[in-house]
């Protein structure tokens, strides 16, 4: 079998690329419900406006933050396949 980068063999590319496609998917709307909770368009009267921005700012700080551990841990995955060949 054909040997990919991160030791994955050929036939768990595909699976594996839809785990990362999923995985950013994921993070991406977590970043785009906090824009929209931040924007506060759809709270224009409610009590609780201000609270429901600080949570939009949370999600987006949250998703922004998810997707740099996830980008870091697939990094970090590469670099200990890559020593265990050597």
């Amino acid at each position: 079998m054909e040997q990919l980068p991160c030791g994955v063999i050929a036939r768990d590319f595909h699976r594996l690329m839809k785990v990362v496609v999923f995985n950013y998917a994921v993070r991406i709307l977590t970043i785009l419900i906090g824009f929209f909770f931040l924007s506060g368009r759809l709270f224009y009267d409610h009590p609780y406006k201000f609270e429901l921005q600080v949570i939009g700012g949370l999600l987006v700080v949250w998703g922004i933050y998810r997707i740099y551990a996830y980008r870091k841990a697939l990094k970090e995955l590469e670099q200990n396949n890559k020593e265990t060949k050597v």
